[in-house]
């Protein structure tokens, strides 16, 4: 804030502030720095040198052979039924936020068990509802100044 104030009273432009090239000179065009800063991030992102390029060379095959191989399953599959699936969607509280995907915990109370069950996906109208759906609206009576539910 302070230096915006300052730069529309004084009227100049902020100077250009060089870069100092590795001969000790310093460089002022635009382009230049660039070219000088792109080769600073390209020496500095090369792989170290490796000591023993022998145990390099095994370490790099080990790992490529570990990539290759097929990861066993350590326990058996989870098997969850349609009715754990509905049972635990109808247990949701509606005022909560949604999930990591999107979907409105009210759109998901109101699915059918078949429609849960089906494959996971929930159509795509379900998304777009809001969650202010989820509250009651409330009224105030005018005659006796408390609030009712319709």
């Amino acid at each position: 804030m302070t230096a915006r104030l300052c730069r529309s009273l004084n009227g100049q432009r902020d100077p250009v502030r060089p870069l100092k090239h590795h001969d000790g000179s310093y460089i002022y065009s635009a382009s230049t720095r660039a070219e000088l800063f792109a080769d600073h991030l390209q020496t500095q992102f090369q792989p170290n040198p490796a000591k023993d390029p022998v145990r390099a060379r095994r370490l790099e095959t080990a790992a490529e052979d570990l990539m290759r191989q097929r990861i066993p399953a350590e326990e058996d599959p989870i098997y969850i039924s349609p009715s754990a699936v509905f049972r635990a969607a109808r247990s949701l509280k509606a005022r909560k936020a949604p999930g990591p995907d999107g979907i409105p915990n009210l759109a998901l109370r109101h699915l059918s068990k078949r429609m849960l069950a089906s494959n996971g996906r929930v159509p795509r109208h379900g998304k777009g509802l809001r969650q202010s759906l989820a509250r009651r609206a409330t009224r105030k009576s005018e005659d006796s100044g408390t609030t009712t539910e319709p």
